[in-house]
């Protein structure tokens, strides 16, 4: 129930967050993105995101249980846009939601169900230009949209001649995507229509080898 930071070398230098539900207080944090300095964590048991400075004072706090605007059901993955905007994996909502970084709402999308448009179990989300990224691991894919929410394409096809079950996902500097797939303990890169470019790592605890990867980041050198 906390958030350690480190130098890019693996030095630590601090930590923060206890076991609760105050403002502060962490549960269950399983996604964070920082801004402007600024470190948002998602908390899964909280149904909520926490806004902290850089060296770990709270900010401010949004969210509660439930399906209304702004509410959540155990929210995943979180990432902002170079405009500020906040977009939340509402998990078991079955949709996006998106935020001032003050913790406004603005708006959603996303339909609960199978097939093309439709998202059951949203756990990540990248943001490239004007496009929106979701993993869906309960749909065993990845579906890409505008940045308005409207729904352009499916990615649900076998990678590498297996079905995937997406995890964290992210976009390089050139619009490439890439994500974990648990299924088959890897990492997939593919182009922003989908076509594979290449995918790495197998069962094991050795180096270049996963056990349930769940999420990935690239640095800006695209590493």
């Amino acid at each position: 129930s906390r958030i350690q930071k480190f130098t890019n070398n693996g030095e630590f230098l601090s930590s923060w967050g206890t076991g609760g539900f105050e403002d502060g207080q962490l549960q269950s944090p399983v996604g964070i993105v920082i801004y402007e300095n600024n470190v948002y964590v998602v908390d899964e048991k909280q149904h909520a995101v926490q806004k902290f400075d850089n060296d770990g004072n709270f900010i401010l706090k949004w969210g509660v249980l439930g399906n209304e605007n702004g509410e959540f059901n155990k929210p995943q993955g979180i990432t902002i846009d170079s405009n500020g905007i906040v977009y939340v994996a509402d998990s078991n909502n079955h949709r996006i939601q998106q935020f001032t970084s003050d913790g406004e709402f603005l708006s959603s999308f996303g339909k609960y169900g199978y097939g093309d448009g439709r998202i059951k179990t949203p756990v990540d989300v990248a943001v490239y230009g004007d496009f929106i990224y979701v993993s869906d691991p309960g749909g065993y894919k990845i579906e890409k949209y505008t940045s308005d929410g409207i729904f352009l394409k499916s990615f649900d096809y076998n990678f590498g001649g297996y079905p995937v079950r997406p995890g964290g996902l992210t976009v390089d500097p050139d619009g490439n995507i890439y994500f974990v797939d648990a299924a088959k303990y890897r990492v997939i890169k593919i182009n922003s229509d989908g076509r594979t470019l290449s995918s790495w790592g197998i069962i094991g605890n050795g180096d270049g080898k996963f056990i349930e990867p769940k999420d990935l980041v690239l640095d800006n050198h695209g590493y």
